[in-house]
């Protein structure tokens, strides 16, 4: 499973955990004059903190971050209007279902994959939902 957290928005996040981990799973490849694949390819053998801490360092994520934000999809994105905004992500890796989400740390304050169970490729969805539908009674909005 590859895992990065870093400061960048948490959208970019997400959506760099999804699209990551679905290739390696082997359900795409990534161009590979991307600069996703070009920045994987150069940190696959680092740990999730150190993975982390080199997205924070590129200026190609961040720059594509900014960007996003910048479209207006999400209002406030980007900006100090956003603080509310958080996403998480969910993957499918080795017949589990992880979560992923910088807010779930250890005792040392370090950010970690958590494990709802096993999952599918024909369950996932169904599973990561049930997931998501118990944070929701917790948290304000929950969006798919």
């Amino acid at each position: 499973m590859l895992v990065y957290f870093s400061i960048i928005g948490t959208g970019t996040i997400a959506c760099i955990h999804a699209v990551v981990n679905a290739a390696a799973s082997g359900h795409f490849e990534l161009s590979k004059d991307s600069a996703l694949a070009e920045f994987t390819s150069g940190t696959s053998d680092q740990s999730s903190s150190e993975r982390g801490h080199a997205l924070a360092s590129t200026g190609a994520m961040q720059v594509l971050s900014n960007n996003t934000a910048a479209a207006g999809e999400i209002e406030g994105a980007g900006t100090d209007d956003a603080q509310n905004s958080h996403f998480i992500c969910f993957v499918h890796v080795n017949g589990q279902l992880y979560e992923l989400d910088g807010r779930t740390k250890d005792d040392e304050g370090v950010a970690f994959p958590v494990s709802h169970g096993p999952t599918s490729a024909e369950s996932f969805v169904t599973d990561a939902a049930k997931v998501g539908e118990g944070k929701s009674t917790k948290r304000i909005s929950l969006s798919f």
